[in-house]
């Protein structure tokens, strides 16, 4: 089966699993992106639950990281 990149794209976010906020914060950037361009307004109102749901993750990938102490390797 051949895809479309916003095929590609929507399929990257919905399976993507813990990462850094920075990661979510540019998955956030693209379905801002996409729903700009975006016609339907079942669709618009998916990415946008997407671009908040990324960026809670990044709030909460951001927490994570603060939490995790900082060990010294040298």
């Amino acid at each position: 089966m051949e895809t479309t990149p916003l095929y590609d794209c929507i399929a990257e976010m919905l399976t993507s699993g813990t990462q850094s906020a920075a990661y979510y914060r540019a998955a956030a950037a693209r379905a801002k992106a996409l729903q700009a361009i975006t016609t339907t307004p079942r669709l618009k109102q998916f990415l946008a639950e997407m671009v908040a749901q990324y960026e809670r993750q990044a709030a909460e990938a951001k927490g994570r990281r603060r939490s995790v102490p900082e060990v010294n390797l040298c």
